[in-house]
């Protein structure tokens, strides 16, 4: 221990080397709590040896050179707002931050690119671009809390998912240090000869690399936004009108639809928001279209405050979290789940169907059904509010699998929103398929000595 803290004081400062309790205990895990961890134990991983914080490619490459050379695991870690366990230490060693690499940025208004440090914050990045004209086209709930590195790594999902796609899909390239060190910078275009290497790193979670810049794609500010909300009689009649939508090729950039259940009111509301954005006359023909689809299928059109209101409060979550204590054990509100599935469009209601009547089964609380982004991005939300010690939730891991292994099976995927981490890991060769052992032979052709991130997506 002494000596690897002595090595990495030669390559990096002290400020940028901690082995601090809360540190270590803050950079071992990420959002992942107890009570949706179920039986898998996170009490049983280790803190870090060791976390660094680098400023810059070079001293990133160091580090894990050094570590390659030593066989030390290593965890890249963004900003710990993931969800899935992605971040856990499952072997100790080195933890490395991108808190540091914050700073570079770069923006070209004609090209329609912003050039970012890993480990900027979006929000950060969103507030930059602007400045130039441009926008962030990923605006998830964690906004103001995640780094662009992690929502790369986990290829996550945002409100402006119906426009511009998950994150991934914005990405024109990365620089990454491999595990062994080398750095590589993959080609920053729209469309380049050849494959596509940043897919490589797009969802991999740091198993295969640790993404240090990254070019994006960052549209122009639209010359108008407009919100509007309408209420449906259930989920059905909803999605009636969103597929109508999708239809006819009329897609919003923003999608929020959900029919929500109050247990203790024993009531439910169903509403849908949906936004336009570009110029003028597109967003006003967009609308009329939408309400006169929506009308219909039977939707009731809400005044524009509240379409406005959920706009303005999207990101209230990540900001309560923002201020919370990371090194203190969660308090659990409720015991249960929040699944976010691919679909196939043809079979949501077959889906639905099915989870519905499986979760009732289970005389478990259904507490929302949901669409975010498009109609085949369908996620749910439960709970068992009778559960008051640890051993009755045994259930839920059995039901959650269940759930997941039924999407696969109909020709969806397993999580579209979060990643897989280690909650999900045990599922990922059903999800691969044939496709599996490809990236088990990537992985070790690219990190022989299983130092990156090791037993996560990959194991």
């Amino acid at each position: 221990m002494n000596s690897l803290i002595s090595d990495l004081n030669e390559m990096l400062s002290p400020s940028e080397i901690s082995i601090e309790e809360d540190i270590l205990k803050k950079h071992s895990k990420d959002a992942l709590g107890k009570f949706r961890a179920f039986n898998l134990d996170l009490t049983k991983f280790p803190n870090p040896d060791v976390v660094v914080f680098p400023h810059d490619t070079e001293m990133v490459s160091k580090v894990v050179s050094y570590a390659c050379k030593n066989a030390i695991p290593v965890t890249p870690f963004g900003s710990g707002t993931g969800v899935m366990g992605a971040a856990i230490t499952t072997h100790g060693g080195i933890v490395i931050s991108t808190a540091n690499m914050n700073s570079y940025f770069n923006a070209d208004f004609d090209s329609q690119i912003g050039i970012v440090g890993s480990g900027m914050i979006l929000d950060t990045f969103d507030e930059k671009l602007r400045n130039h004209g441009l926008m962030l086209g990923h605006d998830p709930w964690s906004r103001p809390i995640a780094s662009v590195g992690g929502a790369i790594s986990t290829n996550g999902m945002g409100y402006l998912a119906g426009k511009f796609g998950s994150m991934g899909e914005q990405v024109l390239g990365l620089e990454v240090v491999l595990p062994d060190g080398e750095i590589i910078e993959t080609k920053g275009l729209l469309k380049s000869s050849g494959p596509n290497l940043s897919n490589l790193f797009v969802g991999s979670e740091g198993s295969l690399g640790l993404i240090t810049k990254a070019k994006i794609h960052t549209p122009p500010l639209p010359e108008i936004f407009e919100i509007r909300s309408y209420e449906f009689d259930g989920f059905i009649h909803g999605f009636e009108a969103i597929k109508n939508m999708y239809d006819i090729s009329l897609f919003p950039a923003v999608m929020d639809f959900a029919e929500e259940f109050d247990p203790i009111e024993n009531s439910r509301r169903t509403i849908l928001h949906v936004g336009f954005m570009g110029f003028n006359e597109q967003v006003m023909a967009e609308l009329t279209r939408t309400h006169k689809i929506v009308k219909n299928a039977g939707g009731l059109k809400l005044p524009n405050s509240i379409g406005k209101e959920f706009w303005e409060h999207r990101h209230d979550s990540a900001i309560r979290y923002k201020f919370r204590d990371t090194t203190q054990p969660q308090q659990n509100t409720w015991f249960g789940d929040y699944l976010h599935v691919t679909i196939p469009v043809s079979k949501v209601i077959d889906y639905y169907t099915f989870a519905k009547k499986t979760l009732e089964k289970q005389d478990v609380i259904i507490r929302e059904w949901s669409l975010w982004g498009r109609p085949d991005y369908f996620s749910f939300m439960f709970s068992d509010d009778n559960i008051t010690v640890d051993g009755e939730m045994n259930k839920f891991p059995i039901l959650v699998d269940e759930l997941l292994s039924i999407a696969q099976d109909m020709g969806g995927s397993m999580e579209y929103c979060h990643g897989i981490g280690l909650k999900l890991r045990h599922l990922i060769s059903r999800e691969l398929r044939s496709t599996n052992n490809l990236l088990k032979e990537i992985k070790y052709m690219i990190d022989p000595g299983n130092n990156f991130n090791t037993d996560k997506i990959v194991h």
